[in-house]
């Protein structure tokens, strides 16, 4: 791939994950506010305490999640063509990592969800007669769903990053050399 395709491949990608994270982050926004108004506007009478705990850990989730998108969107909004072709290339080649540090951060809001998940299906639809059945439950359900997810963006990742990332690695090494 020659470097002017290659540019050109890197500019439609970050275009292209800038608008994602831009739209999620919005998706984000609007359903921080209405499960605000879900769990501490709407009266309800049986309301306990665990309820109104779920609520800001869901609420705190999201925010969570809009802060790591927001965090994206910046980067891809910020990203310089202009830089010196190595310095441009060696950018693109971690930005299009598979696996970064922040990535880390997802476990929290993750985690959040599915002990929020668990609580309800043990508090409010009891399911079975212990915790350890319902959490079982949830965690059955939870796991291969994330597990799924993972392997979607994956499978996105090695069909429209990874050959951008290696072309830079690519062109990183014959500068380098």
């Amino acid at each position: 791939m020659d470097i002017k395709s290659l540019v050109e491949g890197l500019k439609s990608e970050d275009h292209r994950n800038k608008q994602i994270t831009k739209r999620f982050q919005w998706l984000l926004l609007i359903i921080i506010p209405f499960y605000a108004f879900i769990f501490f506007i709407v009266p309800n009478e049986e309301a306990r305490v665990i309820n109104h705990t779920m609520g800001v850990c869901y609420i705190l989730a999201f925010a969570i999640f809009a802060l790591i998108f927001r965090s994206y969107y910046k980067d891809y909004k910020n990203v310089d063509y202009s830089l010196p072709t190595l310095q441009m290339m060696k950018k693109a080649a971690l930005r299009y990592k598979l696996i970064h540090k922040r990535l880390l951060l997802l476990i929290v809001p993750i985690l959040l969800i599915d002990l929020n998940t668990s609580l309800y299906v043990t508090y409010d639809l009891k399911y079975y007669e212990t915790i350890w059945q319902n959490i079982l439950i949830v965690q059955a359900i939870i796991i291969p769903l994330l597990a799924i997810a993972f392997g979607i963006g994956v499978l996105i990742w090695y069909k429209r990053q990874k050959p951008l990332r290696d072309n830079a690695l690519l062109l990183i090494n014959d500068i380098e050399r």
